[in-house]
């Protein structure tokens, strides 16, 4: 496909993964998210996913990429819970999605307009020949960057919005800067964990049994409270959290008490940018109602900064809560002295017939 203006789109199925991050790695707030390495982790997790890449091209040049998981609608469901495994077979022919996608990458700034536009079209031409249920979880702008398309070049295809924030933290003002930079409420937390006796230290592949231990006791209280996280088997998480520790693309934060460790953080990092991960904390110290999260996060930045980083990332929270679990997660992100950075998360939705029926389940599934 060529736009108006001559930059041309590639569909391909495979790309140079060393020189797809060495590209990466030249852009302002490059992320773990938009590397090869972090799709290939998911795709060695999920061998039934298949890789798709759309390159833009202007003056025999790279001027954009944006890549996605091949999937299917539910599979998350299908994989996690073995009472709907069975319908694995039949999402994959009629549920057919595009997901897990990079930020568009653009390095031609003067045509971002043109290559979003471009890349957009190209999704809907794939959709009708592919029989695309959704294309999904598409994030633009990358945090930290302004968007120069408008949201109407995705509103106008039929593209639902659903807006989050971060709070970005400039490393390099020091540790002493950063400190002081902290609500006085938060450094009271910190010393208030000292005080309980909770110690944070830096972890490693050993303790991947144990974080898993704890990941599935956390989503289990969430799923008693209505909030559906999946559980993954254990031979498929570990081999992909080792993964992202051995690659060097994460580093695991333990904390806890007596040498016990009872709750983890995963910060994420790429190029400049380290951002807050996977946390999750045991049932003793949610009700104990510890500060386990202000001394992991304290220890997490403060990490940053001296490893070199230029940029912490909260990571996402919805703009506009609705409950008070949200309103909750935005208050702990907004206390570290970072600066709120908005960005859009984008879905389409191809089949109104098949979306109906994916409402229904739904509703049957927060019944049972």
């Amino acid at each position: 496909m060529t736009t108006s203006s001559g930059v041309e789109i590639q569909v391909v199925e495979e790309v140079d993964q060393q020189e797809w991050d060495a590209g990466l790695s030249a852009l302002p707030f490059a992320r773990f998210e938009d590397s090869i390495q972090r799709q290939q982790s998911i795709l060695d997790r999920w061998p039934d996913m298949r890789p798709r890449f759309l390159l833009a091209y202007a003056d025999g040049e790279v001027a954009g990429k944006l890549g996605f998981c091949r999937t299917y609608f539910g599979h998350d469901l299908a994989q996690a819970d073995r009472r709907f495994s069975l319908l694995s077979p039949l999402l994959r022919r009629t549920m057919k999605t595009y997901d897990y996608p990079t930020t568009p990458l653009i390095y031609r700034k003067d045509l971002e307009s043109e290559i979003i536009n471009g890349f957009l079209d190209t999704l809907e031409d794939l959709a009708k020949r592919e029989r695309l249920y959704s294309v999904s979880h598409l994030r633009y702008p990358s945090p930290g960057l302004a968007a120069v398309a408008g949201r109407e070049a995705f509103l106008d295809r039929g593209y639902s919005i659903w807006t989050h924030g971060t709070y970005l933290i400039d490393l390099g003002i020091g540790e002493e800067g950063l400190w002081a930079g902290l609500k006085s409420g938060t450094r009271t937390a910190v010393r208030r964990s000292q005080k309980q006796g909770i110690e944070v230290r830096l972890g490693g592949v050993e303790d991947l049994e144990r974080y898993y231990d704890i990941i599935a006791e956390n989503r289990r209280r969430d799923q008693r409270q209505n909030i559906y996280r999946p559980i993954y088997a254990k031979e498929r998480m570990l081999p992909y959290l080792e993964f992202l520790i051995t690659s060097g693309l994460s580093q695991m934060f333990c904390a806890g008490i007596d040498g016990q460790v009872d709750s983890c953080t995963l910060v994420q990092r790429f190029g400049r940018v380290a951002s807050f991960g996977l946390h999750a904390r045991s049932d003793s110290f949610h009700e104990a109602r510890l500060a386990d999260g202000d001394a992991l996060c304290w220890k997490m930045i403060s990490w940053a900064a001296e490893s070199g980083y230029g940029t912490f990332d909260m990571t996402g929270f919805d703009s506009v809560p609705q409950n008070d679990r949200q309103r909750g997660i935005r208050r702990f992100k907004s206390k570290w002295g970072g600066q709120m950075h908005e960005y859009d998360y984008y879905t389409k939705v191809h089949g109104k017939l098949r979306e109906r029926a994916v409402q229904v389940a739904k509703r049957v599934l927060r019944r049972s």
